[in-house]
């Protein structure tokens, strides 16, 4: 074989497989980008109280103290509850009011949410409680994304508060949160570099066949 063919193939092997490599990673691009990300998230409520008779209801926000990820618990919401009526007499009231859950996405944005619920007290006194927590779907935004991901806020759980004649009765809700990554769409340059790729790959094919055809 002669030298200066020799000398061909060697430069069209090494454009073939820099070809190759803006394919392979371009690939890499448009299949899309995490199966998670770490998030954190805080949770504010509004109305934050409701009072009847001698009971008070209380709700606290949650910040996260850890990032999360995936499908994961969160407790959303402090329930609080104190109150001065003793039996045989009992506050029987209901509180609808607003869970704003705010999602960051580290290096994604930020994604609200909101869940819109009734809490519902047919007894309320120092001698215990007796409640309920309905999730209003009409009035919630359960589902929003960023860039890269979307949450999705399902089965809520309620834990009354317990009330023990003194001091402050004390209750919870949370929510299983579930992260979504989203299809992402390709960038103009990641399609160039995948015409690229198949580009070097099959026009120097092409040509050295048919010089080895001549």
């Amino acid at each position: 074989m002669p030298s200066r063919w020799i000398k061909e193939d060697n430069i069209i092997m090494n454009i073939r497989l820099t070809g190759l490599a803006a394919l392979l990673a371009a690939s890499v691009v448009l299949a899309g980008g995490r199966s998670e990300a770490a998030f954190t998230y805080t949770t504010t409520e509004g109305p934050a109280t409701g009072t009847s008779g001698g009971t008070t209801l209380t709700l606290t926000g949650v910040s996260s103290a850890t990032p999360q990820n995936g499908t994961t618990i969160i407790t959303a919401v402090n329930v609080g509850i104190s109150t001065n009526t003793a039996p045989p007499a009992t506050d029987m009231f209901s509180l609808t009011f607003n869970d704003t859950v705010t999602v960051n996405t580290i290096g994604d944005g930020t994604v609200t949410l909101r869940v819109n619920q009734t809490l519902a007290f047919t007894r309320a006194d120092t001698g215990g409680e007796v409640s309920t927590d309905t999730l209003n779907v009409g009035a919630s935004v359960l589902t929003g994304s960023n860039a890269s991901f979307t949450y999705t806020i399902s089965a809520i759980q309620y834990a009354g508060p317990t009330i023990n004649n003194v001091g402050e009765g004390r209750g919870s809700i949370s929510y299983i949160i579930t992260e979504t990554p989203r299809a992402t769409v390709p960038e103009p340059a990641s399609v160039g570099m995948v015409a690229l790729g198949l580009g070097f790959a099959g026009f120097f094919g092409v040509r050295r066949s048919r010089r080895r055809a001549g």
